[in-house]
């Protein structure tokens, strides 16, 4: 089977941070997943650490600002949307598509349907106009 793939099918490509923040090429599924994966821990891990540090120097009596605490967890969340909307962006272009597509995100219920479009379809077998097949799997660090 691995003879009928083209060989960066075979290979495991390691994200670099310069590549988070590309527009250009094409994202296979594993890449779509990582970054995914790693937006929604990145959000759960500033999470537990702001409602610790709540707890922990405040006794979780809200002596701590909410609205820091809400802006640090929303720096976190809008460096994070950045970087996955790369990633569908250039998940679009493994399908095929246009990045206009990505605008769809934005209209409230179309995030789900998109997320799960860009985590289970297959992208074009073969070059597209995009660029060569990606690798399909993929290592944050």
């Amino acid at each position: 089977m691995s003879e009928l793939l083209p060989p960066s099918h075979s290979t495991t490509r390691r994200l670099r941070p310069a590549d988070l923040l590309r527009f250009n090429g094409r994202a296979s599924r594993g890449e779509f997943r990582a970054v995914f994966n790693a937006f929604l821990t990145l959000l759960a891990v500033v999470s537990a650490v702001l409602w610790g540090a709540d707890q922990l120097f405040t006794g979780g009596d809200g002596k701590i600002s909410r609205l820091s605490l809400e802006a640090i967890l929303n720096l976190a969340a809008y460096s994070g949307f950045f970087v996955l909307a790369a990633t569908m962006d250039r998940r679009m272009h493994d399908f095929g598509l246009r990045a206009w597509w990505v605008l769809l995100y934005l209209i409230p219920p179309i995030p789900i349907v998109m997320i799960a479009v860009c985590w289970f379809r297959r992208g074009q077998p073969g070059e597209n106009k995009y660029g060569p097949v990606p690798p399909q799997r993929v290592r944050l660090w």
